[in-house]
């Protein structure tokens, strides 16, 4: 005698339906995971992104403002002491700078003025050549806690002395 011959055909296809639905479950469970674990990359991603894309709104504010500056009056950069971190923050209608830390929404924006020397064929030298009064080397640094670590963008121009 068998297994079959005692069992009737429904008492033996009975436990495959429990057994169907318990793989089924997992098998949603393991599926639902993993989408969740994608949109949470995926949100992380975007919030590095926009993190990224507010520094460089800031660089290039803080590019703008030191333009400003020098086209209302050359002597603000020039005043400015060469190779000190500054920070810039907006006051109602003027762009102060300052050796005093600011944060703007947890970004950290520096700004460091350095002289710029010229050769004799009046081209910009990291070494040697003349002093150029009417050049300035602009490097602006904004930085941010990036989650694991400091994160920072960085943008470099030249301001020239237009009058």
């Amino acid at each position: 005698m068998n297994f079959f011959e005692h069992h009737s055909s429904g008492d033996f296809l009975r436990g495959f339906g429990l057994v169907e639905i318990v793989l089924a479950i997992g098998i949603i469970t393991m599926s639902l995971y993993a989408v969740s674990g994608v949109a949470r990359s995926s949100l992380e991603l975007n919030r590095r992104v926009l993190e990224g894309l507010q520094a460089q709104f800031l660089a290039e504010e803080s590019a703008e403002a030191l333009r400003f500056l020098r086209n209302k009056n050359w002597t603000e950069i020039t005043s400015l002491t060469v190779d000190i971190p500054y920070f810039m923050s907006f006051a109602t209608t003027t762009w102060p700078l300052s050796t005093a830390t600011t944060s703007i929404n947890g970004f950290y924006r520096t700004i460091v003025v350095s002289n710029v020397n010229r050769d004799t064929n009046d081209r910009i030298t990291l070494s040697g050549g003349t002093l150029d009064q009417g050049t300035k080397k602009i490097i602006i640094t904004v930085s941010w806690w990036g989650g694991i670590a400091t994160t920072s963008r960085s943008v470099t121009l030249y301001l020239t002395d237009l009058l």
